[in-house]
């Protein structure tokens, strides 16, 4: 009977143990499916956000749509001319920058931010991201407006790069239809934030007010502010006696002032 019982106290530790271990070990997995930390994840937005802005303003050089013509008819640029026309390569690029910005949104009240942890869970998107950045960060600052009538080689060269980078990840890998789908992602999570703002915000507009709290009747019968009804109220004049002067009418005296 001990033995029996014995065995069974171990059975329920070493289950105990085995529930503990796999506990961890969950905790662990997916704690490592976070890339990089949150101050990370915001920094490489930022950046992008940045770095694209300066890249969208320097894709109005006047020179720039003959020149992808030309690169494009070579096969220098990652995205067909039938299939990607020059504006709307540029319009992609907007659309970017737009996404990028949508990406740090955040709950006005708690300054919590919506996107940052899912991206940090999301390492299709995430990566992608990341080089996107580095090749920005390499040859962006290259690009130079000398002259509207000139573009040195320079230029040309991280221009042609960068659009490349942009052609591949957006029309080849499908980059601004992965983030299209990762904000739908979190259509139904933001249906519950916006839920408990909502009920945040009623519950703040339901609070009583200075104008609204019941402050109860006030009895002016009741209340004894000691008023001494028998005191004289009627004022009194400062009185003064005057003595009666006597006024000189005679004609000489008022003749004198006139000699």
């Amino acid at each position: 009977m001990e033995k029996k019982y014995l065995i069974s106290v171990l059975a329920i530790v070493a289950l105990g143990f085995g529930l503990h271990l796999t506990s961890q070990q969950e905790a662990k997995k997916e704690k490592e499916q976070f890339i990089g930390t949150k101050q990370q994840a915001i920094d490489l937005i930022n950046k992008l956000i940045t770095d694209n802005s300066s890249f969208s303003v320097k894709l109005s050089h006047p020179l720039l749509p003959g020149k992808v013509r030309q690169w494009q008819q070579k096969g220098l640029v990652q995205f067909p001319t039938k299939q990607v026309l020059w504006e709307h390569f540029k319009k992609d690029v907007h659309q970017f920058g737009s996404y990028l910005h949508s990406l740090l949104d955040k709950n006005p009240q708690t300054g919590v931010y919506y996107h940052v942890e899912n991206l940090q869970k999301n390492p299709t998107l995430y990566n992608a991201l990341q080089d996107i950045q580095k090749t920005m960060a390499l040859h962006e600052p290259k690009i130079e407006h000398l002259s509207p009538f000139k573009l040195d080689k320079e230029s040309l060269e991280a221009l042609q790069k960068i659009i490349n980078l942009y052609g591949t990840q957006f029309y080849q890998n499908k980059l601004l239809d992965t983030i299209k789908e990762f904000f739908k992602g979190f259509e139904k999570e933001a249906e519950k934030i916006r839920a408990v703002e909502e009920a945040a915000e009623k519950k703040a507009a339901g609070k009583p007010t200075f104008d609204t709290v019941d402050r109860g009747d006030f009895d002016f019968d009741t209340t004894d502010y000691d008023i001494d009804y028998d005191i004289d109220l009627e004022p009194e004049y400062a009185t003064q006696d005057y003595e009666d002067v006597d006024i000189d009418d005679s004609d000489d005296f008022i003749s004198s002032f006139f000699e």
